[in-house]
């Protein structure tokens, strides 16, 4: 691996890095506790399909270090036309320290664009994790394309840096990670109807 996203990233006058990682990380197993914490069964997909697209090379795997301690990750589906922000977490302990800015700063050095798909905000009664989940990253310069999906059943909406993004360019990504025969759990919805 010797591309500029394997590369650390460093504050200065901070010891923040961003390392590209993978399984053999030696904080891994904090990594996948973070992920089983951070994100409800619904919207994770299994640990040993993300290893092994990451392996196929269509996921990036990362892993924030504050001091040295693990701190959060982010795991990047890396397809084209779009790459998907496919999850993004900070350790509750090193929450409300900018960590989750300072993730998707180097993200945006790294990649040209990338959506994020987030619980959707616009159902009948949205809940309040996922309105801050949207807040945070509208702050944060990423915007609402206004598409609303059902991803696997789960209502989504996507943001995205640094332009909004169809549905169809979101769909043919998704296809490239998934394969065709996913395609069928991937929608676009009303969401006022959910």
């Amino acid at each position: 691996m010797n591309t500029e996203k394997d590369t650390v990233c460093k504050e200065p006058d901070e010891t923040i890095e961003l390392k590209a990682i993978d399984q053999k990380y030696d904080h891994f197993d904090q990594v996948k506790d973070l992920y089983l914490y951070a994100f409800p069964d619904e919207e994770r997909k299994p640990m040993e399909m993300i290893l092994q697209n990451q392996k196929d090379g269509k996921m990036d795997l990362y892993a924030l270090e504050y001091d040295g301690t693990f701190a959060g990750l982010a795991f990047v589906i890396n397809t084209t036309p779009l790459i998907i922000l496919d999850y993004l977490a900070v350790v509750s302990d090193f929450r409300s320290h900018g960590l989750g800015s300072k993730i998707l700063d180097r993200l945006k050095t790294l990649y040209p664009g990338f959506v994020v798909e987030i619980e959707s905000t616009r159902t009948a009664s949205p809940t309040n994790q996922a309105l801050r989940r949207k807040q945070f990253y509208l702050r944060e310069d990423l915007q609402d394309s206004h598409v609303d999906i059902a991803l696997f059943g789960v209502p989504m909406e996507l943001l995205s840096w640094p332009h909004p993004v169809s549905f169809d360019d979101y769909r043919a990504s998704m296809d490239r990670y998934f394969g065709e025969s996913c395609a069928r759990w991937i929608r676009t919805i009303d969401p006022e109807q959910v």
